[in-house]
């Protein structure tokens, strides 16, 4: 129907996500505007991740990455694609507890639909397990949320595995030979192994 002028007229969307064509013409004492179509998209959803891989480690969409560094880089790299309506403006990689209000976003330009990402995510060079988050920021404006952003567990192992002492679990003499089970304690990815 007709409103009453003014420079600005809010309108509500209803129906589902997507482009919806709204149509506007003025109206004078004597005078009818030509009508003028213009399209808005509604997008009220985050970009979804469809498929992430951390240095080529794969998971399923809603299992963890874990993934073993076992050299001295200084990050991972990190292949992930990911879909929206209304394109994909820019990712986040939080390490730890890093802040998401503080940690900064890395922008990208695309388009709407499915996008394929190659990024890197730091990785501390001190031995030990390192939590890598990744979130994502649609051109709306929305935003992966913290609880529901895809996470890796790293795990840097740059050590040999150290045997303090060993400790001998069996012993077994049979004719020439002889077998001699040790147990090594390795603080990272190996955690105890068995040598015969």
């Amino acid at each position: 129907g007709w409103v009453g002028w003014q420079s600005s007229v809010g309108y509500v969307l209803q129906g589902d996500l997507g482009p919806h064509p709204i149509y506007v013409q003025l109206r004078g004492p004597c005078t009818l505007s030509p009508v003028y179509e213009a399209e808005i998209l509604y997008d009220s959803d985050p970009p979804a991740v469809q498929f992430l891989s951390v240095d080529e480690v794969e998971a399923p969409a809603d299992a963890p990455l874990d993934v073993l560094l076992g050299d001295s880089r200084n990050a991972v790299s990190v292949r992930a694609e990911v879909s929206d309506i209304s394109g994909l403006a820019a990712y986040q990689v939080l390490l730890d507890d890093d802040d998401p209000l503080t940690t900064p976003w890395s922008e990208v330009d695309s388009g709407p639909g499915q996008i394929v990402l190659r990024f890197d995510g730091p990785v501390p060079l001190d031995e030990g397990t390192y939590t890598l988050r990744f979130r994502f920021r649609d051109v709306a404006g929305n935003e992966t949320p913290l609880a529901l952003a895809r996470a890796a567990n790293v795990l840097r192992d740059t050590e040999d595995p150290t045997t303090p002492e060993a400790l001998v679990d069996a012993l077994a003499v049979t004719g020439a030979e002889a077998f001699i089970w040790l147990r090594a304690q390795d603080c990272g990815a190996l955690g105890t192994q068995d040598y015969t």
